[in-house]
C-alpha cells in the first residue's frame, strides 16, 4: 500500500472490467498473480491495489495527482482556458479562475465552500494565455501582472520593466481589493505570511512570504511572450534565490477589504539594479502540505513551494550549496488516517533521483520530524525525532554515467507508530546530518503510477516570469529526487473501515 510526493498518469477513469470492490479486487490479483486495483478507494491523493499474496498495498501521494469532473477522474492539468467569462485551469484540485479582462477580481480561489479573491484598482487588459500562466500587459506603465494555477493554489508576480517604470510612485505601494467569504485573515509575526482560517481556526488558503528580486543574477534575456509582444522567446528568469540577484522581502498589510503590498523602494530604483524586477505574493489550498527551510533567508517561509525559485516550484531541496553557501532543508506531510487500526507489514519512503553533480554516491537520511506549518521556515523549523532509513547513492547524471533511478527507504518505524497512535498524519524530514557532508539536493515532488511504475515529470508553471525555467548548476553534491512511501498491509474483506484499514 503505498503513501507519497509524486504525479502520476494514474489519473484515469476506470474501465467497466475493473473491480471495484476490495473482495473482487483480492480474487482477480490472485488469479492474474498480478497487483489489482480497488477503484472505489481511488481519491486524489491515493489509490489502494489488492495483491497476488492476499495484501493490500496504498499509494498516498503528498499532491493530488486526479480530479473528479462531472463523476469522471482527470489527469491533473494546469493549462489555463477560458471558461464562462473566467480563465481557470483544465482540471485543479483547488477551485482558482482568473479575470479574463475587463472588470471582475483578478483571481478568485475557493475551497471548502469558502472562498478568498483580490482585485485589481482598474479594469484589466485582456490576458495571454500560456500553459499555466496569465500575463496582464502594461497595467502600469511599463508593468505587467502575471498569473500562473498550481495544482492547489496560484502565483503571482508584478514584472517591473525598466528603471522609468520602478520610479512611478504607484509602485510605493501596491493595493489589491480584498474580499473573504467565511474566512479570517492572519499573519505570522516572524515569516510575514498569510493564512485564511475558518471559522474552526482550521487553515483552508496560505501564502508564502512575499519577495521581490531583480535579474542580476543572469545574463540579459528578451522577456517570454507574456511580458514583450514583440517577441515569442522564453527567457530564462532569474529568482532570489539566483546567486547574483538583489532581493528583499516584500511588506504586506491588510484590512478586511484591501490588501497592501510595499516593495522595498531601495531595490526598485538602486542604480545596480538589472531590470526587470519581479514583485510576488503566493497563496494555495491545503492540500499541499510540504515545505523548505532556506538558511540564507532564515525567516522566509516556502509553503507548498510558493515563493521559491521565483514562483511555485515542484522540487524540493536538500543540503549544503558551495556556490552560495546556502543551506537548505525540506519536509513532507503524509496523510496516515487511514493506518489506524492497520497492521503494517512493510513501508518505504520511495526517492527516484532524477539529478546529481556526480556520479560519487553521497550519504542521504530520512528522518520523522514534528509538525509543519505555513509558518515553518529556517528559524521556526520542526523538531527533528526518529531517523528511519539511510542510503549511499548517485543518479541522475546521465551524462557521467548514472542516470535516474529509485531508491527505498525503510519507514516501517514510522508507519507502525502511526497505525498504533492513529496519527492523522506523518511528517518525514530530508536531511539532517548531510548538512555536514557538504551535499546539495533536490526533491522532485512526482506522483508514480503503482501498478506501471512509470513515473513522468511534473513541470512547475510554464513560462519565465514566474521563474519555471532557470536552474543554475552550482558546484557540490547536487540531487533532484522523486518520492513516496509504499506500505503493505494484510488483506480483509471489508467489516468496517478500520478493520480493513484501507478507508480514507
Amino acid at each position: 500500500m503505498p503513501l507519497g510526493l509524486h504525479s502520476a498518469d494514474a489519473a484515469t477513469s476506470p474501465t467497466n472490467s475493473a473491480p471495484t470492490s476490495e473482495r473482487g479486487a483480492l480474487e482477480a490479483a490472485r488469479l492474474s498473480g498480478e497487483p489489482v486495483e480497488i477503484v472505489s478507494e481511488r481519491s486524489e491523493t491515493s489509490e489502494t491495489h489488492a495483491l497476488p499474496n492476499g495484501n493490500l498495498r496504498r499509494t498516498q501521494h503528498s499532491m493530488p495527482v486526479r480530479v473528479k469532473r462531472e463523476g469522471q477522474w482527470e489527469t491533473v492539468d494546469t493549462t489555463l482556458a477560458k471558461v464562462s467569462g473566467r480563465v481557470s485551469p483544465k482540471a485543479a484540485a483547488g477551485h482558482v479562475t482568473f479575470s479574463a479582462g475587463g472588470e471582475g477580481p483578478l483571481v478568485a480561489l475557493t475551497d471548502q465552500g469558502r472562498s478568498v479573491s483580490l482585485s485589481w484598482p482598474d479594469p484589466l487588459p485582456v490576458p495571454l494565455l500560456e500553459g499555466s500562466s496569465a500575463t496582464y500587459r502594461e497595467v502600469l506603465p511599463g508593468v505587467d501582472l502575471a498569473v500562473a494555477a498550481s495544482v492547489d493554489g496560484f502565483s503571482q508576480a508584478l514584472i517591473v520593466k525598466s528603471a522609468e517604470a520602478a520610479a512611478n510612485p504607484e509602485l510605493d505601494t501596491i493595493d489589491f481589493g480584498l474580499k473573504t467569504d467565511g474566512l479570517s485573515l492572519k499573519q505570522d509575526p516572524d515569516a510575514g505570511n498569510l493564512t485564511a482560517v475558518n471559522p474552526a481556526g482550521q487553515t483552508v488558503f496560505a501564502t508564502s512570504t512575499a519577495r521581490m528580486w531583480d535579474s542580476s543574477g543572469t545574463e540579459p534575456a528578451p522577456f517570454s511572450a507574456r511580458s514583450q509582444a514583440a517577441s515569442t522567446t522564453t527567457a530564462e528568469a532569474p529568482t532570489d534565490l539566483t546567486p547574483g540577484t538583489n532581493s528583499s522581502a516584500v511588506g504586506v498589510d491588510f484590512t478586511h477589504d484591501q490588501l497592501t503590498l510595499t516593495p522595498d523602494r531601495d531595490l526598485l530604483t538602486s542604480p545596480d539594479t538589472t531590470y526587470p524586477v519581479y514583485i510576488d505574493p503566493r497563496m494555495t489550498g491545503t492540500r499541499l502540505a510540504w515545505t523548505i527551510a532556506y538558511k540564507p533567508h532564515p525567516s522566509d517561509s516556502y509553503w507548498n513551494g510558493t515563493g521559491w525559485s521565483g514562483g511555485t516550484t515542484t522540487e524540493a531541496r536538500v543540503g549544503y550549496e558551495s556556490s552560495t553557501g546556502g543551506t537548505a532543508r525540506s519536509f513532507f506531510r503524509v496523510d496516515s488516517k487511514f493506518l489506524a487500526g492497520v497492521k503494517v507489514i512493510d513501508a518505504q519512503f520511495q526517492i527516484t533521483e532524477t539529478h546529481s553533480w556526480s556520479c560519487t554516491a553521497k550519504p542521504v537520511e530520512l528522518y520523522v520530524t514534528g509538525p509543519i506549518s505555513s509558518a515553518t521556515t529556517w528559524s521556526k523549523q520542526p523538531t527533528w525525532s526518529t531517523r528511519q532509513d539511510s542510503r549511499n547513492y548517485a543518479h541522475g547524471n546521465e551524462t557521467h554515467g548514472c542516470p535516474d533511478k529509485a531508491v527505498d527507504f525503510t519507514a516501517k518505524d514510522a508507519a507502525v507508530k502511526a497505525a498504533a497512535a492513529k496519527s492523522p498524519d506523518i511528517t518525514f524530514g530530508l536531511p539532517r546530518t548531510q548538512e555536514r557532508r557538504r551535499r546539495k539536493g533536490r526533491v522532485q515532488l512526482e506522483e508514480v503510477q503503482a501498478r506501471r511504475k512509470a513515473h513522468r515529470r511534473v513541470q512547475p508553471p510554464a513560462g519565465s516570469t514566474l521563474g519555471s525555467g532557470h536552474h543554475p548548476q552550482h558546484q557540490g553534491q547536487q540531487h533532484r529526487v522523486r518520492q513516496r512511501i509504499v506500505l503493505h498491509h494484510p488483506g480483509q474483506h471489508r467489516c468496517d473501515s478500520q478493520c480493513a484499514g484501507v478507508g480514507s
